[in-house]
């Protein structure tokens, strides 16, 4: 991807027919939203050619800081988003498998943060709640850490902004305690 001539930010009608916004209830689908203290320039083309050459997706689309891939023999597909000013990774996987492909992308992504000496990086997970409010809204985003302690309390939820209970199957692919 490094190599492919760079293309603009597609306009927001363009993007939402490449990608149906909102969360969709129709197909499983997991997100993640990483948080980076710092991001090498050549971060974002590197994720998307592990994930292409080590994952064996397939790209749809390639723009500077976005790209959406599809793992074509799994049927789920992707949309991974840079935003660089917040220092942010946004994934999304749709499909049947949608939470085994997440779980290998976070994996793939973590080996490279490791090869890359990307140690100061967290891990969140937008709130399928707000998510279902309102289509643009800023979801609240629970730390990972939330999910080890509801994990290790037997709890099968977690409380968006301490109030409203959201099912850790929603949020999830595979609830269990992180190591």
């Amino acid at each position: 991807p490094e190599l492919l001539e760079e293309e603009a930010t597609p306009s927001q009608a363009t993007l939402h027919m490449m990608w149906a916004p909102g969360y969709e209830m129709e197909e499983p689908e997991f997100r993640r939203t990483i948080h980076y203290q710092f991001i090498p320039n050549t971060l974002f083309p590197r994720i998307i050619g592990k994930i292409v050459h080590t994952l064996g997706w397939e790209i749809q689309n390639y723009w500077k800081n976005g790209s959406i891939v599809e793992n074509a023999s799994e049927g789920s597909s992707a949309f991974v988003k840079m935003i660089p000013l917040d220092k942010t990774l946004h994934i999304t996987v749709r499909g049947e498998r949608a939470g085994e492909d997440l779980l290998r992308i976070l994996d793939t992504l973590q080996s490279l943060n490791t090869s890359l000496g990307l140690t100061d990086v967290e891990s969140f997970v937008p709130c399928t709640h707000c998510l279902l409010l309102e289509e643009d809204a800023k979801p609240y985003l629970f730390p990972m850490s939330e999910f080890d302690k509801a994990l290790a309390d037997s709890k099968e939820y977690v409380l968006c902004e301490g109030e409203v209970p959201v099912k850790l199957r929603a949020l999830l692919p595979k609830p269990k305690l992180s190591a």
